[in-house]
């Protein structure tokens, strides 16, 4: 070891190693015993012309010296194969310049499986980075290698219901950035471009959490009376639900009111054109909560509460 900590083989390891011209081309470690050495010096004659010679200089070396020319050789050695990897990379299919992704395409579509996520969290064109593709060359290139990786982190997530398949865009961005995968600007900025935000993952979560204890009351109440068993009654002889005011003018306007903005603000709603998909989203977002609430129901109430918005005018 150095005495800036770097490690070096012995140094009978690293004159072995450099009179052998180890590092031109060559993963392996060299030989060091005698007999090992000389069976590979009959087996590649290229590798006996000045072996002795080079071998009696690099032994006048001091420890110092040779540890530095070790350190050189190595390096240029390490970057040789950096090269080498990156120039077959390069001729990878999936990695040619006219294979890119088409982001204007991908990044209008409403949903990528996790195959088509993880090939473009690689800025890879799902078209030509797919599984079975990729598999076969994991061992030699690193693109396809992190494929591979990220794919297996994507499925493990997908079976603990983490994230779907498939799944909206930016539920994929939301997910990969906790994962702290790297992800390309340009899919980024596309996404942006057309209006796919990133989610309030907490506001949704209260959200939800709320729901579920709203849900849990209602059970717990089912559970206290079954049918057939009518709650308790107050003086009256009414039920707690007959006593009920029915929702009045202003709280029904505040509740479309809360409405629009969770549309406007959540789900894109574009309340001067086209709904577009939010009710579609709406309505899909209620189910998994268990509520049956059709896309029209959810359309039409859009429609009252787009009218309380400042600027847009009533419609018939």
């Amino acid at each position: 070891m150095s005495d800036d900590g770097e490690q070096f083989p012995s140094r009978e390891e690293m004159i072995a190693a450099l009179a052998l011209g180890w590092f031109k081309g060559r993963a392996t470690p060299p030989p060091t015993n005698a007999f090992a050495v000389s069976r590979l010096l009959r087996k590649h004659q290229s590798l006996a012309s000045g072996y002795e010679e080079h071998k009696r200089l690099l032994s006048s070396l001091s420890d110092e010296e040779l540890a530095e020319r070790y350190r050189q050789t190595r390096g240029t050695w390490a970057a040789e194969m950096r090269a080498q990897i990156d120039r077959q990379e390069s001729l990878m299919p999936w990695n040619s310049p006219q294979n890119r992704p088409d982001w204007d395409h991908w990044c209008r579509k409403d949903r990528w499986t996790i195959e088509e996520a993880v090939a473009l969290s690689l800025g890879l064109s799902p078209h030509f980075a797919t599984a079975s593709k990729l598999e076969r060359h994991a061992s030699t290139s690193p693109s396809a290698r992190e494929f591979i990786v990220r794919r297996d982190i994507a499925l493990t997530a997908k079976r603990v219901h983490l994230i779907k398949d498939p799944l909206a865009p930016i539920d994929f961005v939301s997910w990969a950035e906790a994962k702290q995968f790297g992800l390309p600007e340009e899919m980024k900025t596309k996404l942006a471009e057309y209006g796919d935000r990133m989610r309030d993952w907490k506001a949704e979560y209260e959200w939800v959490d709320e729901e579920n204890r709203l849900l849990r009351a209602k059970l717990e109440t089912a559970t206290e009376h079954p049918a057939g068993v009518l709650p308790p009654t107050n003086v009256s002889g009414a039920s707690p639900a007959d006593n009920e005011k029915p929702l009045g003018a202003r709280e029904r306007e505040t509740l479309l009111k809360l409405l629009i903005t969770m549309a406007v603000k959540k789900y894109r709603y574009d309340p001067n054109g086209t709904p577009g998909p939010a009710p579609r989203r709406i309505a899909e977002d209620m189910a998994e909560l268990g509520f049956d609430v059709s896309d029209d129901t959810v359309r039409n109430h859009l429609k009252k509460a787009r009218e309380l918005l400042p600027g847009i005018s009533r419609k018939n």
